[in-house]
Protein backbone atom coordinates (compact mmCIF):
# COMPACT_ATOMS: atom_id res chain seq x y z
CA UNK A 1 0.00 0.00 0.00
CA UNK A 2 1.38 3.41 0.31
CA UNK A 3 1.96 5.85 3.03
CA UNK A 4 0.66 8.31 0.67
CA UNK A 5 -3.01 8.30 2.44
CA UNK A 6 -3.65 8.68 5.48
CA UNK A 7 -4.70 6.16 8.26
CA UNK A 8 -8.47 7.06 8.29
CA UNK A 9 -8.80 6.24 4.17
CA UNK A 10 -7.57 2.97 4.85
CA UNK A 11 -10.04 2.07 7.27
CA UNK A 12 -12.87 3.41 5.22
CA UNK A 13 -11.75 1.33 2.22
CA UNK A 14 -11.68 -1.71 4.07
CA UNK A 15 -14.86 -1.08 5.63
CA UNK A 16 -16.35 -0.36 2.10
CA UNK A 17 -14.83 -3.82 0.80
CA UNK A 18 -15.43 -5.42 3.54
CA UNK A 19 -12.43 -6.55 4.52
CA UNK A 20 -10.23 -6.78 7.90
CA UNK A 21 -7.39 -3.97 7.89
CA UNK A 22 -4.66 -5.16 9.34
CA UNK A 23 -2.72 -2.31 10.26
CA UNK A 24 1.01 -2.09 11.51
CA UNK A 25 2.49 0.98 12.44
CA UNK A 26 5.86 2.15 15.25
CA UNK A 27 3.90 0.66 18.08
CA UNK A 28 3.10 -2.31 16.57
CA UNK A 29 5.92 -6.05 17.33
CA UNK A 30 5.52 -8.75 15.94
CA UNK A 31 4.33 -10.98 18.73
CA UNK A 32 1.74 -8.88 19.41
CA UNK A 33 0.49 -8.43 15.60
CA UNK A 34 0.92 -12.10 15.70
CA UNK A 35 -1.24 -12.57 18.45
CA UNK A 36 -3.88 -9.39 17.01
CA UNK A 37 -4.80 -11.09 14.37
CA UNK A 38 -4.97 -14.40 15.60
CA UNK A 39 -7.79 -13.17 18.56
CA UNK A 40 -9.30 -11.91 15.19
CA UNK A 41 -9.54 -15.31 13.08
CA UNK A 42 -10.89 -16.75 16.64
CA UNK A 43 -13.28 -14.01 16.69
CA UNK A 44 -14.45 -13.97 13.25
CA UNK A 45 -15.38 -18.27 13.22
CA UNK A 46 -16.91 -17.43 16.42
CA UNK A 47 -19.21 -14.54 14.85
CA UNK A 48 -19.90 -16.84 11.55
CA UNK A 49 -21.56 -19.25 14.22
CA UNK A 50 -24.05 -17.00 15.83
Amino acid sequence: MSTAVGREAFEDLADIADVELALIDETSSPRQFAQQLRWNAAYHRLAQGL
